[in-house]
């Protein structure tokens, strides 16, 4: 035995490594058993769905020998809507019902699991947005909206509405400013207006003097909308509620420190294209002091140091600053940090905001990180907008950049796609110098810093970002622009809904010949490639003053992989009669190409880029109650 105990132990050895090698092969793998249970969504709701609303989803259970199907569930649980039926069989559909309002951080996430076995299952989510009526308006809303050109030649219109929830406007005041009309304050005696479900509206306003005044919207939150006038003067702008809602206005709202910049045109005889911007402070009583005055007047540049008073708001947030250089300025009050601005000593026809300014003893530092920027004005082909992103390092360099501008006349000249640089200086005021080189060429600004809390494009968005205001200072180009902090995910897209304004000036530089085109709509994001929507929009044409409402308004986006926060796309209008009379659409096509420049998930600036037409303006998503 002892003689063959090496054999037996050398059997066993062998017998062992055998087990363990066809183990390692897989051989256990090929046995009989059963295959692991898979839940696929095959119907996906859409990205986004008002509160309320209804999508079908359907999922499909593969290896489940019992073919017991799926039950439906969400999250978070109490606030994420329900399902008709909770079960279905494979494949089959249930109709998904989304909540009443929207639950924290909006997002619901649907869920999938196979009967046989729970922990088997699949997810997807939707977002879920509000929902709007009458009751979406209800307060004091100040609206400030330009034109550039048109019927009216520059124009600023601003006023001062009250609305009571239930669709009846109750009072305000409002004013134009333009060449031949000057400046005439008129009260506002009464209106209506109606909002449907996805935030769109229209107001009709009458005056003391009259008239009567149209305007079509779409509500971004319930203390903001774009706003486009449609009865045959169209201009643009902005409806925000005036704070705070409900209580007087004081002398004490208006302190602190301001930056501000407003377009136009000078009065004095030749009407030549203009632009202002500067700083002030206020002191909550009735001065203002350490003020700077920059103003771009047909290329000549000045500065001018003022001092100066100001009035206390009325009942409708509406007072008066002057200044000791001789100008005199009108203000409705949104907030003790923003004001809508416009001269009303008919010396000038210009408008624009003013914004709680950066801290004093700012620096080039206060300027550091990702921006995207928009600037407008007149050159010498005509009309020049431009769009992009880069990077300000801190010290005073701008780099990594990409730009697209559009300008001239019809034809436009486009320039795509072309790198940012420049250099900048912020030394111990909030104001400073930027001279930028990008698609429009070089240009030298003045820049001005905002308050980081405020969110320039909506100024009652809590979400703040700050950034500055830009004033051309060369002749090169007349007219202003903006800086906002860029902050974008590692896959940025578009979802949900937004509001859309595009303003488009195909005009040569004398202003003959006026052609001039203001739009706002709303889009859905499918939050993938495409946008789906309706558009307000209208001719500020002197021979053709053609409005449309209504008009189907269909888009695409696609990112940039070099250049996160980019895209390109374009829009396209439905057929309409009057398409042939707008100048950014040639007669045979509806559709224009466009970028977009994402300074966050929730606003973008937009150029066009195609040769039809320079059309420019920018996103916001819809945030309803």
């Amino acid at each position: 035995m002892k003689r063959n105990a090496p054999v037996l132990l050398l059997a066993a050895i062998v017998l062992v490594v055998a087990t363990v090698a066809l183990s390692g092969c897989g051989v256990v793998a090929q046995l009989p058993g059963p295959t692991s249970i898979m839940v696929t969504i095959t119907t996906s709701p859409p990205s986004s769905l008002a509160a309320g609303g209804t999508a079908s989803v359907a999922a499909t259970v593969s290896n489940d020998t019992a073919g017991a199907g799926v039950s439906w569930s969400c999250t978070p649980s109490s606030t994420c809507g329900s399902f008709n039926p909770v079960s279905t069989m494979s494949g089959a559909s249930t109709m998904y019902t989304a909540p009443s309002a929207p639950p924290a951080g909006g997002q619901v996430v649907i869920m999938a699991a196979s009967m046989t076995d729970s922990t088997k299952k699949a997810n997807t989510s939707v977002m879920i947005t509000g929902s709007s009526s009458n009751a979406g308006l209800n307060g004091r809303y100040a609206l400030l909206l330009t034109a550039a050109t048109g019927n009216q030649g520059t124009s600023v219109i601003a006023a001062s509405v009250t609305a009571d929830g239930k669709g009846l406007i109750t009072g305000g005041v409002e004013e134009l400013t333009a060449p031949g009309f000057y400046d005439l304050v008129d009260i506002v005696t009464d209106g209506t207006y109606s909002i449907d479900a996805s935030g769109h509206g229209t107001m009709r306003i009458h005056t003391a003097n009259l008239e009567t005044l149209v305007f079509s919207f779409v509500l971004t939150s319930a203390s903001h909308a774009l706003m486009v006038e449609v009865d045959g003067d169209p201009a643009s702008g902005t409806l925000d509620l005036q704070q705070p809602a409900g209580a007087s206005f004081t002398a004490a709202q208006i302190s602190g420190n301001y930056s501000f910049v407003m377009d136009g045109v000078d009065n004095s005889g030749a009407l030549k294209y203009m632009s202002l911007g500067g700083s002030f402070a206020a002191d909550g009583i009735g001065s203002l002091t350490a003020g700077t005055l920059d103003i771009n007047n047909g290329g000549a540049f000045s500065t001018t140091s003022f001092t100066g008073s100001f009035t206390a708001p009325d009942s409708n947030g509406r007072g008066t600053m002057h200044v000791n250089s001789g100008r005199s300025f009108v203000y409705y009050i949104i907030s003790s940090k923003v004001l809508r601005v416009l001269e009303g000593d008919n010396i000038s026809f210009v408008g624009g905001s003013a914004y709680a300014r950066g801290a004093a003893g700012s620096t080039t530092a206060a300027l550091s990180g990702k921006f995207v920027y928009q600037h407008h004005g007149w050159s010498s082909p005509g009309r020049t907008v431009t769009a992009g992103q880069f990077s300000a390092d801190g010290t005073g360099r701008i780099t990594a950049g990409l730009s697209d501008s559009n300008f001239g006349g019809s034809p436009t000249i486009v320039n795509m796609g072309k790198s940012v640089t420049g250099t900048y200086l912020i030394s111990g005021s909030p104001s400073g110098t930027l001279t930028l080189s990008d698609a429009a060429g070089t240009s030298t600004c003045n820049l001005y810093l905002v308050d980081p809390a405020l969110n320039i494009l909506d100024p009652s968005n809590s979400s703040g970002g700050g950034g500055a205001l830009l004033l051309h200072t060369d002749a090169s180009i007349i007219g202003t622009g903006i800086l906002i902090p860029q902050v974008v995910s590692g896959t940025p897209s578009f979802s949900q809904n937004h509001g859309l304004n595009l303003v488009n000036s195909v005009d040569p530089a004398n202003m003959v010949n006026v052609d001039e085109v203001h739009l706002v709509g709303r889009l859905s994001s499918d939050g993938a490639a495409n946008f789906t929507g309706t558009a307000d929009y209208g001719q500020n044409g002197a021979y053709y003053p053609n409005v449309v409402k209504g008009n189907t308004l269909s888009g695409t986006f696609a990112a940039d992989s070099v250049n996160p926060g980019h895209f390109t796309g374009s829009f396209t209008l439905g057929t309409d009669p009057a398409i042939a009379l707008f100048p950014f659409i040639t007669p045979a096509v509806s559709t224009f190409q466009v970028s977009y420049y994402q300074a966050s998930a929730s606003q973008a600036l937009v150029i066009q880029t195609d040769t039809s037409a320079d059309a420019w303006g920018y996103l916001l998503k819809q945030q309803l109650p």
